[in-house]
């Protein structure tokens, strides 16, 4: 997808004033750490590819600080961290920062991974890997392969429940159970 300019508004609830948060080439990703704290995501094009910063803007003030540079992507969880992926060399960096005192943790380098997706509770990561559904379980760094099916796969989501990955293929959401390799066609 191509992301233009865009600008991110915050309405407050009860007398519905409106205030611009940030501008610019903004991911759709963002969230509230707290009532007064918001983060988000502003990208520069580099040659052919997008470089995102990862911001933390405090409403009430307007002050800005950049919690993260350079970063591949990122996901916000809710158990007071955001999972981000960072490029470094040839590997991909699975990282994550706490919230409470903005400190930066590596989990682990991962290989040759598309479409990451971190589960709702931010244990596990999914992603594609040689058109196969993989999960990676983040505290204890193991990777499991949930199918074997040949054709493309894209996309993978979690449940909120955490039980299944649904991904896509050219024509169909597939439904794929963690604990088994059984597959549904929704």
């Amino acid at each position: 997808a191509e992301y233009r300019h865009s600008i991110l508004w915050y309405i407050n609830g009860n007398d519905r004033a409106t205030k611009k948060i940030a501008e610019g080439l903004l991911s759709p990703g963002y969230g509230w750490i707290n009532r007064d704290n918001i983060y988000f995501a502003r990208g520069e094009k580099e040659k052919n590819k997008i470089v995102w910063d990862l911001y933390l803007k405090n409403i009430k003030t307007g002050k800005e600080k950049m919690l993260l540079e350079s970063i591949s992507d990122f996901y916000p969880v809710n158990n007071g961290a955001i999972y981000y992926l960072k490029e470094q060399g040839n590997q991909l960096m699975i990282c994550k920062i706490l919230l409470k005192n903005l400190k930066k943790i590596t989990i682990s380098a991962i290989h040759d991974i598309f479409s990451p997706s971190v589960s709702p509770n931010g244990s596990m990561l999914a992603f594609i890997r040689n058109d196969q559904i993989w999960t990676f379980d983040l505290s204890s760094l193991k990777e499991d392969q949930l199918t074997t099916t040949s054709g493309v796969k894209k996309y993978p989501i979690w449940t909120k429940d955490e039980n299944y990955i649904i991904y896509s293929t050219f024509k169909d959401l597939i439904k794929v159970e963690l604990r088994k390799t059984a597959q549904t066609t929704t």
